[in-house]
């Protein structure tokens, strides 16, 4: 799972900025500040592993509320000579990561890119005026302009915070290792595990680790790397490498040609080592991207009578329509919703979410249905009508006869007419009907519309299935308290809460990463951190620590935007002022 960003050059972050990634994670600042650029910086990761792409203007999750306008526009200032810095950081547990032995027990795992776009000169003559004679003179101008598409530059990656591996790109579009740090720890163990594993010998001197050293240095230099996306994969080494420890895989070492054997070793199974862990650390970072969900910060509000889409159109989540087709489809996820929606002891609204079947008029389908069985049942009424046209040709002898006739025929024409205002329902029971979500008022048990109820409602309704659908990964959420009254703000602390604390199971645990605004959003978070270490949490309560929780201030400068981390302490008291005061607003209204 990804533990942590650091972005630079990116939209409104010169210096490169860190953005740990918890539990909870919540971005506060002034608007414009740059908050929502970090999570953009996810998603243009997201998509450019995904597709390669790293001119990017609409990425593959954002849907209409990103567009990033291509890296002319979001590197910073729009300066383009400048590199963009992306930086993912994740555990070295990763399944990706199973079977290097030399990683067992280490930590942190990151991958930083530099991408930047070439340019070159030009020089232009510019009209100065003319000269004595009447000619025409010129002062001529030198600038640069970019040449073709960005590119990744450099990649580095570290183990524990520590540079391992540097990758360069060359003129024939591959990477090459700039650098392998031999110093590394975990080179050392890298080199034990070579050893200890396929060869007769048992551990190394340090002069032989030295000399190792400097072998695998020229060995890792002529390894060549492909991009996947934007991440290395070893070229032409395919996704597995094979087993690194298998049946028939130890070398016998001498006495007399010690040194020779164990750089024979070293020759055989060190590309295959760095050939698995570089493509462990790509796939590492795909999975961990992929499962990446965002929410934008305005959620779609849906007409009156609608149509669930059930595509498979990442951006439907972005905007908030994926929520209304979760509702329909999944009952755990809509009593959740409901149980917070309703509950006295949650947002206490006097709505509840429903599921009812309606025909929709535009549905070739049902329209196809509701006309043959119209068909079929007006040919009956025409029948009925022959037959009493024909008996009123022969009207019986006497005047009971006649009105038994009559009360037949109005009867024949009452089940002629019951069935055809009957035909919808049925239909509708024989399952020809659009599943769609309403919500019904308790006070009056009255069927109603979300747009009968006000816009907070339909808001607030992706923002809880987001939390409650079984969907793993990090989701990040812009402005999730929007048109919310400030009481539903602040529990939509204790949805978050225990949804991430419900789900820290799992290489893909759900996490929450909030833009937002609201204090009340976060005074109820501080005030479960409180509960959490006196051990007073009211019951079906989740509790958390301050260690579940990272909060981030986003202060815009002169020289970009600086991202300033607030520490919490078991009290559920920040450790440090504010900056400008903790939302200082309320004190300058009050007094």
């Amino acid at each position: 799972m990804l533990t942590s960003l650091r972005l630079g050059n990116f939209k409104a972050f010169a210096s490169t900025q860190h953005l740990p990634i918890k539990p909870l994670t919540l971005l506060f600042g002034p608007n414009s500040a740059g908050k929502s650029s970090l999570i953009h910086g996810l998603l243009y990761a997201q998509h450019a592993a995904e597709t390669g792409e790293l001119d990017v203007h609409s990425t593959a999750i954002g849907g209409e509320a990103v567009d990033l306008g291509g890296f002319s526009q979001f590197v910073y200032g729009h300066a383009t000579e400048r590199q963009l810095e992306i930086e993912l950081q994740t555990s070295t547990r990763a399944p990706e990561l199973a079977g290097l032995p030399w990683l067992t027990g280490l930590k942190t795992l990151s991958i930083n890119t530099r991408i930047g776009q070439q340019h070159e000169e030009f020089e232009q003559k510019v009209y100065q005026g003319r000269d004595s004679a009447g000619d025409k003179t010129f002062f001529k101008v030198r600038d640069v302009r970019p040449k073709g598409r960005p590119r990744v530059e450099l990649i580095t990656v570290s183990v524990d915070d520590a540079e391992l591996l540097v990758l360069g790109w060359r003129p024939d579009r591959s990477y090459a290792v700039e650098r392998l740090n031999t110093s590394h720890p975990s080179f050392a163990r890298l080199l034990g595990a070579i050893i200890d594993l396929n060869t007769t010998s048992q551990g190394i001197g340090d002069a032989e680790r030295d000399g190792l050293a400097s072998l695998a240095s020229e060995l890792a230099s002529g390894l060549r790397f492909d991009l996947r996306g934007f991440l290395p994969l070893v070229r032409g080494s395919g996704e597995e490498s094979g087993p690194l420890d298998g049946p028939g895989q130890m070398l016998p070492v001498s006495r007399t040609r010690r040194a020779e054997d164990l750089a024979a070793a070293l020759r055989l199974f060190l590309p295959r080592h760095l050939r698995q862990f570089a493509n462990g650390v790509t796939n590492s970072f795909r999975a961990d991207l992929e499962h990446i969900l965002y929410l934008g910060p305005l959620r779609s509000y849906p007409p009156r009578f609608f149509e669930p889409s059930y595509s498979a159109d990442p951006t439907r989540m972005a905007g908030g329509g994926d929520a209304w087709a979760r509702l329909v489809e999944d009952k755990t996820v809509l009593e959740s919703v409901n149980r917070w929606l309703s509950s006295e002891d949650r947002l206490q609204t006097p709505y509840e979410l429903a599921v009812r079947k309606l025909i929709s008029p535009l549905s070739p389908r049902n329209t196809e249905l509701l006309e043959s069985a119209v068909e079929e049942e007006l040919g009956k009424l025409h029948e009925l009508i022959d037959d009493n046209t024909e008996q009123e040709e022969h009207p019986p002898n006497s005047e009971d006869a006649a009105e038994r006739a009559d009360a037949s025929r109005a009867a024949d024409y009452r089940d002629v007419s019951d069935q055809l205002t009957g035909l919808l329902q049925t239909r509708l029971a024989q399952g020809h009907g659009i599943d769609q979500p309403v919500l019904i008022d308790r006070r009056s048990n009255t069927e109603v519309s979300h747009r009968d109820v006000g816009i907070g409602i339909s808001q607030v309704l992706p923002v809880l299935v987001l939390a409650y659908a079984d969907m793993a990964g990090l989701a990040a959420i812009e402005q999730p308290e929007i048109h919310l009254h400030p009481a539903l703000q602040a529990e939509l602390g204790d949805v978050f809460i225990e949804s991430a604390m419900a789900g820290l199971t799992g290489p893909f645990p759900k996490r929450f990463l909030l833009e937002t605004h609201s204090e009340h959003l976060m005074l109820r978070i501080l005030r479960r951190i409180r509960e959490t270490t006196a051990g007073e949490l009211p019951s079906n309560t989740a509790g958390i620590t301050p260690q579940d929780v990272e909060v981030v201030y986003a202060r815009p400068t002169r020289e970009g935007t600086v991202l300033h981390e607030i520490p919490i302490t078991e009290d559920g008291e920040f450790e440090e002022k504010w900056p400008g005061g903790f939302f200082a607003e309320r004190s300058r209204e009050l007094f």
